[in-house]
């Protein structure tokens, strides 16, 4: 029986979902942008509130992508990229 495992087995896995991607800027206002790192493939981006719920969701294969958050008040929110190699998830700050 095969298994297969999605989690990272080396070191080199592991810095490679570090950074999947980039967010700036942080803290920000009212719009972010995320900037992928090396991947040719379509991500799916999910924005999570605190309490974890996604606030957010979508697909793109664009190299920078700008989500606008102007409707959503201050806080902390987490980002999500996800491939099919794994996903990395990110902190950020709205003033």
């Amino acid at each position: 029986m095969l298994f297969r495992s999605a989690l990272p087995v080396g070191l080199k896995e592991m810095y490679k979902q570090a950074n999947l991607f980039q967010v700036y800027p942080n803290p920000f206002t009212t719009k972010f942008t995320i900037e992928l790192s090396n991947t040719n493939e379509p991500v799916t981006i999910e924005l999570y509130n605190v309490i974890g719920d996604v606030i957010k969701k979508q697909i793109t294969s664009e190299s920078k992508t700008s989500i606008d958050l102007t409707a959503y008040s201050s806080g902390v929110y987490f980002v999500k990229v996800s491939t099919t190699n794994g996903s990395d998830t990110k902190r950020l700050v709205k003033n």
